[in-house]
């Protein structure tokens, strides 16, 4: 008959006491260092007492660390610079321009589709009345250029602080100017 393996978990000091029917095996066969399950097990030798030190002592210092030179306090930062507002002026300058050069050109061309609206293209002075119309049309990319322009402008200088209120009015001024020169077009041209 075969035995059942021996487990680790099998032996005295886990609970299980062998039967005494129970194979084991012979003194010659044990080593010194393993206990036998037959013999009792010895205690451990006492524990010394260990010198108490401190919990955190500070190190020893480093032998260079004498000859360094202490360090010498830090210098103020640099200033920031005073930006210029001359951009936010420019942007609002030409802003301002663009708005009254957009609608004196914009009230005459309004004029002109009035005009050009009740003529026959035989009437004498068709021509002259549409060649105006023609040139007042091409005049708005003046304005509508220069608010462009002050837009961007202004947003360059609403956001690098170089006249950040002007260059703020200025794209404001730039938003409205362009809608209201878009809807006096718009009335304009409905009234035809």
């Amino acid at each position: 008959m075969s035995q059942p393996p021996q487990h680790p978990t099998s032996g005295p000091e886990f609970g299980y006491q062998p039967s005494a029917g129970r194979y084991s095996p012979p003194d010659e066969f044990s080593h010194p260092d393993y206990p036998n399950p037959q013999q009792t097990p010895t205690p451990p030798p006492p524990v010394q007492a260990q010198p108490q030190h401190p919990p955190y002592a500070q190190p020893a210092p480093a032998p260079y660390a004498q000859s360094m030179p202490m360090p010498v306090a830090y210098a103020q930062p640099p200033q920031k610079e005073s930006r210029s507002p001359a951009l936010g002026i420019v942007a609002l300058f030409l802003v301002l321009v663009a708005c009254v050069i957009g609608g004196v050109l914009t009230s005459r061309t309004i004029d002109l589709i009035y005009a050009i609206s009740s003529m026959s293209s035989g009437t004498p002075g068709y021509r002259a009345v549409e060649s105006e119309l023609t040139t007042h049309l091409l005049l708005q990319i003046l304005p509508a250029s220069l608010g462009l322009i002050s837009f961007v402008l202004g947003i360059i200088a609403a956001s690098t602080r170089r006249g950040a209120a002007a260059g703020v009015f200025a794209i404001i001024i730039s938003v409205l100017a362009t809608g209201a020169i878009f809807l006096a077009f718009a009335f304009g041209l409905q009234n035809l």
